[in-house]
């Protein structure tokens, strides 16, 4: 299927799932004023043309599903459930509705989350990552495996929170109290050679600062999280360097 089309199926998808949302709250506001009103018939009587429109616009959104579900038939991976029209209670239709537009949104945007390139980046990290295990604690090991779980959701805040977390510890358990006592610790240990490799350190916690500190307002992108999960792994391999044992 053309991306186009993919984009189109989306939007259609989202914008059917935030229909029945606001038509679900509609229903339950009808629903509990005529529970809650001492008048159960009056207000039933009352507040049935409101509900019949309700109804109408439920079956149309719920072609409209059927429709989009059609479109994406040829993709074999995805199963979308059929939704009948006949059963009695409308909000359970609307609820099933919503299940299922979300899992046709997560099916389709999961591909799009990362270019070619970042999926090589990715997958490589990933690679590296299980071999670095063996040398880490538990606390290291969860902390990445929840970090990689939500960059591949797509869940770029969250997962970089977590990274800025990790790299703010490690870099606070370096020699030293100072940046330049750290600096000169991981020099005299050989650890780090290059300036280069200096600046990177300094930059990679700054980084890490900025977001877990000040930028409230910042939103990372696929490229950045993926740019700062290299910048904990560098890190990790500093960490894991300065812990080993001394033969």
């Amino acid at each position: 299927m053309k991306k186009e089309t993919i984009y189109g199926c989306l939007g259609a998808f989202k914008s059917i799932n935030k229909q029945a949302e606001d038509l679900l709250k509609k229903y339950d506001e009808y629903n509990k004023t005529i529970l809650n009103s001492p008048y159960y018939i009056t207000a039933t009587e009352h507040l049935k043309p409101f509900i019949e429109i309700l109804d109408d616009e439920s079956k149309s959104l719920l072609e409209s599903y059927h429709n989009q579900k059609h479109s994406l038939n040829e993709e074999k991976d995805l199963v979308l459930n059929d939704i009948g029209y006949f059963m009695k209670n409308r909000t359970s239709i609307l609820r099933m509705l919503i299940i299922e537009c979300n899992k046709a949104i997560m099916y389709i945007e999961t591909p799009f989350l990362f270019d070619s390139q970042e999926e090589d980046t990715l997958n490589h990290i990933k690679k590296e990552v299980k071999e670095l295990y063996k040398d880490l604690d538990m606390k290291f090991e969860d902390n990445l495996k929840v970090a990689i779980t939500e960059t591949e959701k797509g869940h770029f805040l969250p997962a970089t929170l977590i990274l800025s977390r990790l790299i703010d510890f490690m870099y606070r358990k370096l020699p030293g109290k100072e940046k330049k006592e750290k600096i000169k610790s991981l020099k005299k240990q050989n650890i780090i050679k290059e300036e280069s490799e200096e600046e990177y350190i300094i930059k990679t916690v700054k980084k890490s600062r900025n977001i877990l500190n000040h930028q409230i307002d910042f939103f990372p992108t696929s490229s950045y999280t993926l740019s700062i999960l290299g910048d904990c792994i560098y890190l990790i391999k500093i960490y894991i360097k300065l812990n080993k044992p001394k033969q």
